[in-house]
């Protein structure tokens, strides 16, 4: 069932390395003058020939003049096909230069780490833009959650929603009639997880021609080599997840593909929250547990800057065909970061425990992030797409306690703590 959002409302230069035969004649006949040689009506006519001659058939060897590089008298030339270079995709060799999108449909996620980005990129693609905006949008409504509360913002925008009860291929059908007068530009996925769910829409995309079909993944699936916790590149090793399958669909379909690898995210309309096991402790004056010696790096990246990053891809080639990191460049520690909420907790003093995750049994969730140290790099994505973060959690953190934190009346709730009173108190038993 679907149900529309009731809410208030490079020119190309060829650079031809053209010089004509008149310009080395030119050179030619200064160096005749200079030398004042008089030549008699038969002998100029053959040093002409001979010069015409070398000038048409002989490769110039002389530097490139840009002021030379396109002559008024030469015929106009069609714009070249672009040539696929060894290691070059299918997809970015394919692309040529794209036009301006005027229109973008983002197939949303009902929730979850990936849910504030299509907030905010519906926003800056309309806005910032101006072009027309269409979500659809996987079901339930939750009108009184985060980030579905904050849509009045989407429609004042112009913004349009459509519900849907399931974005799954059964429900497809349903899916392709509410779309069947509707045309894109370009494509947003934030809800695929895998080559089947992925499938049906880059089927439609592609049937539309789009410029762009931008798939958010998820960088959960990097596997480093053991004990390697350097900076992780896109060409790091992956593992063969759903979301990776998904990605090495497009390719295979040779589709003008983007993907996105988002890490850890925060933001003003989130609904769920890396940050709120940090707030749970240390806002209740009880140490923070850290994994091992808390001076792993993370990245916490607004998801503002996420979707920016989308965006920007969204009519630029040089996305075409390409996987980006999206992320911040800002790094911190994972002590700094406990230390952080819990001054902005009004915790001066937060006690941080460090322990050995290996020597407890230890649920899958409990700390937010990896054990290990687990960051990625965003120089790629600053070259291609010219990206740069506008969002620092340093400057955040006071106002994401409040109004993510407080407001939504998680300092009230009652917490877990049993897991933490074991770990703390076999420090204190002197067991481990």
């Amino acid at each position: 069932m679907l149900g529309e959002s009731a809410l208030p409302k490079e020119k190309s230069s060829l650079h031809l390395q053209v010089e004509t035969c008149q310009v080395a004649l030119s050179q030619d006949v200064g160096s005749q003058r200079s030398t004042r040689i008089l030549w008699s009506g038969f002998g100029f006519t053959v040093l002409m020939l001979i010069v015409v001659s070398a000038c048409v058939l002989l490769p110039s060897t002389s530097h490139h003049d840009p002021s030379l590089a396109f002559s008024p008298a030469l015929p106009a030339l069609s714009r070249a096909r672009p040539m696929r270079q060894p290691g070059m995709n299918a997809a970015a060799a394919r692309v040529s230069p794209m036009r301006m999108a005027e229109s973008t449909l983002i197939i949303q996620n009902k929730g979850g780490g990936h849910g504030e980005i299509g907030y905010h990129l519906a926003l800056q693609l309309a806005k910032q833009k101006g072009m027309k905006v269409t979500i659809l949008h996987e079901g339930p409504n939750k009108a009184d959650k985060l980030p579905h509360s904050a849509y009045g913002d989407l429609a004042d925008a112009g913004v349009e929603v459509i519900w849907a009860d399931s974005l799954e291929k059964p429900n497809f059908g349903v899916i392709r009639e509410a779309l069947k007068d509707k045309k894109f530009d370009a494509v947003v996925d934030n809800w695929s997880k895998s080559p089947e769910q992925i499938k049906p829409y880059a089927d439609l995309a592609k049937g539309w021609g789009v410029e762009n079909y931008a798939y958010i993944s998820s960088a959960g699936m990097y596997t480093p080599a053991k004990g390697d916790f350097s900076v992780i590149s896109e060409d790091t090793a992956v593992k063969s997840s759903g979301q990776r399958q998904a990605e090495e669909l497009l390719a295979d379909m040779e589709m003008p593909y983007s993907c996105f690898r988002p890490q850890y995210i925060y933001g003003p309309k989130q609904g769920k929250s890396y940050l709120k096991y940090f707030f749970d402790r240390a806002a209740r004056n009880r140490p923070v547990l850290v994994p091992n010696g808390g001076d792993q790096l993370v990245t916490m990246t607004h998801a503002a800057d996420n979707a920016a990053m989308v965006a920007a891809a969204i009519g630029n080639a040089k996305a075409a065909g390409e996987v980006f990191n999206c992320a911040t460049s800002s790094q911190i520690t994972y002590d700094d970061l406990a230390t952080m909420c819990g001054k902005a907790a009004g915790n001066e003093a937060t006690k941080i425990v460090h322990y050995d995750p290996k020597k407890f049994d230890i649920p899958k969730g409990f700390f937010p992030f990896r054990d290990e140290q687990f960051i990625v790099c965003v120089d790629k994505a600053a070259d291609k797409l010219a990206f740069v973060p506008k969002n620092f959690l340093a400057d955040d953190i006071d106002w994401y306690y409040k109004d993510n934190y407080v407001a939504t009346g998680a300092a009230d709730k009652d917490v877990d703590f049993t897991l933490d009173d074991e770990i703390i108190g076999s420090f204190l038993e002197g067991k481990k």
